[in-house]
């Protein structure tokens, strides 16, 4: 009780979106998309080719926004690890 039915082969899960602000000094805007997938959630923003992952959405958005300031406090919006 209390399980889910395990996803149907070839439906895609659903993505929400939401507006995400990162507050650092060029305070920034950029998109997020969430997905929860098994047992996790999945945050993304495609304009900073970033992705975060945590146990519920929340961690997952305030994990991508804490990687976008980490970046930017260490070489500003271009420097990104490959």
């Amino acid at each position: 009780m209390g399980r889910r039915a395990p996803p149907t082969p070839g439906r895609r899960p659903a993505i929400r979106k939401a507006r995400g602000t990162a507050q650092a000094s060029t305070n920034m805007q950029f998109s997020i998309l969430t997905t929860k997938t098994e047992s996790f959630y999945t945050a993304c923003s495609p304009e900073l080719a970033l992705i975060s992952y945590g146990v519920c959405r929340d961690e997952a958005v305030n994990n991508l926004q804490e990687e976008v300031l980490i970046r930017e406090q260490a070489g500003g919006e271009g420097s990104h690890a490959q």
